[in-house]
């Protein structure tokens, strides 16, 4: 989200014909990967008027923190990433067809992600950009073997809040310090967080970065606490 204003707190329960149904009803539907219920629940939360953000932001979002602390118990494995990553694609349809979540008061802030030059991996850069997306994120998919002058021009056009750079090789993740060093040759490094990701492990010394992480779930939670940061300042 762009601006600062208070938005005024909406209920956690909405009804609707006679029947009540709450945000949390969505959260815990997102956490047991209840494909048809989630779609049910986003429909009807949309009739009942509930706001997209709040969709989002109580019902969507916290199921997938939940997706993704299981992960890291070992209770889903990447087959769950990859189907609540489509869940969470078709549920973003429902709402962009109803109200226009793509209006910028939507969002919470946009991120340019893509895989680096000389690498055709995608599989990691896609599950980060649904579940940005599904965070309430307006992502720029800038695709697979993105040279470092994309990177840089991406920054420059969308003035994103996050910039997120994938790598599956060795040989290719020394190509993140390449980028992060062009930014700040260019002067438009500040406030920008930035994360990069893959199997290969990099510290953020080596690759000029904010943060490593190997897997999708700790960097959305990472670029969720920078944009609510840099919303206070």
């Amino acid at each position: 989200m762009k601006n600062n204003q208070t938005r005024k707190k909406e209920p956690d329960h909405l009804q609707l014909m006679g029947v009540t149904l709450s945000y949390e009803d969505l959260k815990e539907a997102v956490a047991e990967l209840d494909y048809q219920n989630i779609l049910n629940i986003v429909k009807w939360l949309l009739e009942a008027k509930g706001p997209p953000r709040d969709i989002i932001e109580k019902g969507l979002s916290p199921g997938l923190m939940i997706v993704g602390e299981r992960y890291e118990k070992g209770e889903y494995f990447l087959s769950e990433l990859i189907f609540v990553a489509e869940i969470m694609k078709d549920s973003m349809e429902l709402l962009e067809e109803k109200f226009g979540v793509n209006n910028e008061d939507n969002w919470v802030g946009t991120a340019v992600i893509g895989t680096v030059s000389g690498d055709l991996h995608d599989i990691g850069k896609n599950v980060l950009i649904m579940l940005m997306r599904a965070s309430g994120f307006k992502v720029i998919d800038l695709g697979i073997d993105v040279p470092v002058d994309e990177f840089v021009n991406a920054v420059k056009k969308h003035k994103p809040d996050i910039l997120g750079m994938s790598a599956l090789l060795s040989t290719t993740a020394p190509t993140f310090k390449r980028v992060v060093d062009s930014l700040m040759e260019n002067k438009i490094r500040k406030d920008l967080f930035i994360l990069v990701g893959g199997p290969t492990h990099i510290s953020d010394c080596e690759s000029g970065a904010d943060g490593y992480y190997n897997d999708a779930f700790n960097g959305v939670k990472a670029a969720l606490e920078f944009v609510e940061n840099k919303r206070k300042r």
